[in-house]
């Protein structure tokens, strides 16, 4: 489990901005399952490049992913399960995926196998939820949306804020 902002400074001094993806993963009417999504939504309206969405043919856009000879960097947003207070949120190497009760067509930590065998990085950066019942609401919890404020002002303040510098 490593520390998401000294991870971010690490990887912004050596590959660049193009060449950084996110996949936000997650139902938005589960609850706190949205999480994944709505980090994705916030990245994109703050002008982040390479974003997408699990709904978006997610096989797809690994394999492309994989298949492109340039190194790239790829963050999954997801809820998970690891036994934490709620809202509280670790980024993850694949080794350390257990593919917390996986609700996804495939694993998370395929895909992360699929990128990282083929000379990419991946991490998962996920949150624990509070709520992830069949709510059919697209509400987070506060815990979910204070842990995605952190999340979202850490990796624009690392990445972009630097830029307009």
């Amino acid at each position: 489990m490593k520390k998401l902002e000294s991870l971010l400074k690490e990887k912004r001094s050596v590959i660049q901005e193009d060449k950084i993806y996110y996949i936000g993963l997650g139902n938005i009417f589960r609850g706190d399952d949205g999480f994944g999504i709505e980090a994705v939504t916030r990245l994109k309206t703050l002008g982040f490049e390479n974003t997408f969405f699990e709904y978006e043919n997610i096989d797809e856009i690994v394999l492309d992913l994989v298949k492109n000879e340039d190194r790239k960097l790829v963050f999954f947003f997801d809820s998970a399960d690891f036994n934490k207070y709620p809202g509280t949120f670790s980024v993850f190497e694949q080794s350390e995926i257990e593919d917390f009760g996986n609700f996804h067509k495939l694993p998370v930590s395929l895909y992360m196998k699929l990128l990282n065998d083929s000379g990419n990085e991946s991490y998962l950066i996920a949150v624990q939820p509070g709520n992830l019942g069949h709510t059919h609401s697209a509400m987070l919890s506060g815990y979910i949306k204070s842990a995605l404020d952190d999340i979202v002002k850490t990796i624009y303040t690392v990445f972009l804020k630097e830029k307009v510098r």
